[in-house]
């Protein structure tokens, strides 16, 4: 995302802000910080075939929550090596980061009709709803290659938009 950062604000350029102020910024690195968290969760998901544990949603398996959640000893090791556990988390990540980007491209809607810097908030809401879709279809079609690799490359795509949104907001 440093590549992305550097090359938007490589050369100046007018942007015009619209709705200014520091309360944008900080709202967009905080998604910016869930969406990079969120593709962290989505490494673990990968490396620990985590995906192939529960192929259902919206549940997991019955349950909202996955068996045996916490059945690793020392308990912090299921956050990084509980397939079930990651799987979780990841998908708690989802709805969190769909729901941060849903709220910030309403209030961008209200304030300012996405203009100005607020352009890309439809962008982001789009990419963040498609990569959900993406999402969802790899894990109750059981992972198939070509889906994940998708999935994996929108969560990019998605993490770059946000970077060129805060980076816009930065010049």
């Amino acid at each position: 995302m440093a590549i992305v950062w550097v090359a938007r604000r490589i050369r100046p350029r007018a942007v015009k802000f619209v709705g200014e102020g520091q309360g944008w910024r900080t709202g967009l690195v905080i998604i910016g910080v869930l969406a990079f968290v969120q593709l962290l969760l989505g490494a673990l998901v990968a490396g620990l075939d985590a995906g192939m544990a529960y192929n259902t949603w919206p549940l997991m398996g019955t349950r909202f929550t996955p068996d045996g959640m916490w059945q690793l000893v020392p308990v912090w090791l299921n956050v990084t090596e509980n397939p079930g556990t990651v799987q979780f988390f990841h998908r708690i990540g989802a709805y969190v980061l769909m729901t941060a980007i849903g709220i910030q491209a309403l209030v961008s809607w209200q304030k300012t009709r996405w203009q100005g810097t607020h352009v890309w908030s439809p962008v982001i809401l789009g990419l963040v709803l498609v990569q959900a879709v993406i999402g969802i279809a790899t894990l109750v079609l059981m992972v198939p290659i070509s889906l994940a690799l998708l999935h994996q490359a929108t969560a990019f795509v998605l993490l770059a938009a946000i970077t060129i949104h805060i980076a816009d907001f930065s010049s």
